[in-house]
């Protein structure tokens, strides 16, 4: 095989594997179709508190129609769900009921958006399309710099 072929080659490789994470990566990202949402029209009440090990954080549970919500301060909207909870009144929270009810994927107060679904989603881990470049990136530098290399 030329080098040409080579290079075409890996590339082509590199655009497959691409393509391969991306439709995994689509395959896996939560539609909001599939959650349950419960509200409240008057203030929630919660419970926060602190663990006893090492490191110690806090946590704050709450329960809105029969379903237990808990939330760590290791969640980047910790502070605006507290905040929100400590406002009282009217409280929606989408969650999804086969992940035993503990995580949060949007919370609302009086139909302000507290924490944004899409935003939660990629906390926990769920890329986006830049994870998918990865592998065509890598073939193209890998051919770029052999060229480079070998001078042809």
């Amino acid at each position: 095989m030329t080098k040409l072929s080579i290079s075409i080659l890996l590339i082509m490789f590199g655009l497959a594997g691409s393509i391969w994470i991306q439709v995994q990566i689509d395959a896996e990202v939560p539609k909001l179709e599939e959650y349950s949402v419960v509200s409240s029209y008057k203030p929630v009440k919660y419970r926060t508190r602190q663990t006893g090990g090492k490191p110690s954080y806090e946590i704050t549970s709450f329960t809105i129609s029969d379903v237990e919500f808990v939330i760590t301060d290791n969640n980047p909207f910790y502070r605006r769900v507290l905040s929100a909870l400590n406002a009282g009144g009217y409280i929606r929270v989408w969650y999804k009921p086969t992940d035993n009810s503990t995580k949060i994927y949007q919370l609302s107060q009086n139909n302000k958006i507290v924490a944004p679904f899409d935003k939660l989603v990629h906390i926990n881990g769920y890329s986006g399309s830049g994870a998918a470049t990865i592998p065509i990136l890598l073939a193209i530098v890998f051919v770029f710099s052999w060229y480079r290399k070998s001078g042809t």
